[in-house]
Formats: structure tokens, C-alpha cells, sequence
């Protein structure tokens, strides 16, 4: 939870989730329209799916360069003026060798600082800039959940979409784009496989094999994340899946 809040999410702040996970105190986030449980968030372990995609594009992709000679000194007081001016920059990149070369990302609520910071600090430093979409793949296991990645890399593939950068754990998949990414390519992929939305194609899948007779459920289903994964579910013999993404964007309507 803590990856989502962090990543951009708007539900839940990341120091609500920090005070959490310190003290073990269980989230319950609810609805203040309607009466229902909510979602519990605590700190139980399920298995290898993605619990959430969030998509930000309030951010700018910076790419710093130079003619003057590189030192590690110069590159600390560059980075040290960033920290002082309480910039946070994140996906730093160093990859100077005879000259700067650095890049990273801002939030564009404090690129005019960092712009001005440039001016009256550095000019010596030519900068260019992209608005740029980071999409954050969260779950538990991810990193050793190949169908995860290659669905994510399918959708990629099918909307020719440009990668700046790719980040691989075992809690997330985050990859930043060279430009803003439409809403729509990350509504499509809601639209065929959202744990808990009835609207997916694969919940609707879950939902009436949950609600089988034992005696027409496949031999040996149990429902877990064995057989049961994102945008993924098969038999346990073998026999047969359903697997993939859909690209018609009113196939689950």
C-alpha cells in the first residue's frame, strides 16, 4: 500500500500508510457516500497479482548537460543545491563521464523553483524537458510473475508506446514514458482485469466460478493465485486457459 501511495495515488496518503506499517494499526478506507466495510488494509501477504495500477503524469522528465568538466565534486554541489532548495528529485540518473550528463524527474508543482534555481545557480548547465507519464504496476511477487510483465509489455508493444525507463521489484513495476500516456490505455486494461470490479471481464469470469456447484468446477480448482492470476486464469490440469488483453475498449460493456 505504501508503493500505491507512494507512486501518486490520491486515496490514502504515504504517511498515513508509514504510521500503519510502523505501529501494525489496520487502514480501513471508506466510502463517505455509502455505507459498506470498505477495504481493509494490514499487513497480511496474499499471492503473486497486481492490486493496483496508478498512472502520474504530474511530472517532468529532466535531462541536464554540460561542455564544462565533470568532477564527483561538481556533480555533489549540483545535487546538494537540489536538497537545500527541497526539490526531491527522483530517478536520478549520473551518467557523466568527461562531461555532465544527469537526468531525473520533478513534480511539475516545483519545476518553476527548479527552473529558477538553474538560472541563478547554474547557467553554466543547458537543460531540456519532457512532460512525461510514470505508470506504477502494483502487487505482491511481481518481479517473479513473468505473465504480469508480458501482459504489461503486450500493452506496450500494441499502443507503440516509448520508454524512458523501466524499474522491476518484487512489489512493483514502474516505467516512464517519453510522453503524457491517454487514461484510456489504462481504463482498457481495467476493463478486462480488476480484482474486486465486477465491470472486468476476468471478475465476471471469478465471480461465476466462485458461485459454481462443486461438481462443475475443473478438477482440483481451488481458486487460489495458482490458477488464478491477472489476466489469467486456468485449469489445474492443464487443459485449457483464458489468458490475455482485449483491444476492443467495449468488450467488457
Amino acid at each position: 500500500m505504501l508503493d500505491i501511495a507512494d507512486e501518486g495515488a490520491k486515496v490514502l496518503h504515504n504517511r498515513c500508510v508509514e504510521v500503519g506499517e510502523k505501529y501494525n494499526i489496520p487502514i480501513i478506507a471508506k466510502s463517505t457516500f455509502i455505507e459498506n466495510s470498505g477495504t481493509l488494509i494490514n499487513n497480511k501477504i496474499e499471492g503473486s497479482t497486481v492490486k493496483s495500477i496508478v498512472k502520474n503524469d504530474d511530472l517532468k522528465y529532466v535531462h541536464i548537460t554540460s561542455d564544462t568538466n565533470y568532477t564527483i565534486d561538481k556533480f555533489n554541489k549540483i545535487y546538494n543545491s537540489f536538497i537545500e532548495n527541497e526539490l526531491n528529485v527522483k530517478n536520478l540518473v549520473n551518467s557523466s563521464v568527461d562531461t555532465i550528463n544527469i537526468s531525473f524527474t520533478i513534480s511539475k508543482s516545483k519545476f518553476n523553483r527548479f527552473a529558477g534555481l538553474l538560472e541563478e545557480i547554474w547557467p553554466e548547465l543547458n537543460a531540456t524537458y519532457l512532460d512525461i507519464t510514470r505508470i506504477s504496476v502494483i502487487g505482491n511477487g511481481i518481479m517473479s510473475n513473468n505473465s504480469i510483465l508480458n501482459k504489461t509489455m503486450t500493452i506496450i508493444e500494441q499502443n507503440k508506446l516509448e520508454i524512458i525507463s523501466m524499474e522491476i521489484n518484487e512489489a512493483k513495476i514502474a516505467i516512464i514514458f517519453k510522453e503524457i500516456i491517454p487514461d484510456e490505455i489504462i481504463d482498457k486494461a481495467d476493463d478486462v482485469d480488476k480484482k474486486g470490479d465486477m465491470k472486468s471481464l476476468f471478475e465476471k469470469a471469478r465471480f461465476m466460478l466462485k458461485n459454481l456447484p462443486d461438481w462443475m468446477l475443473p478438477v482440483g480448482w481451488k481458486g487460489n493465485d495458482t490458477y488464478n492470476k491477472y489476466m489469467s486464469i486456468s485449469r489445474p490440469d492443464g487443459t485449457g486457459s483464458i489468458t490475455g488483453e482485449s483491444a476492443n475498449p467495449n468488450a467488457s460493456r
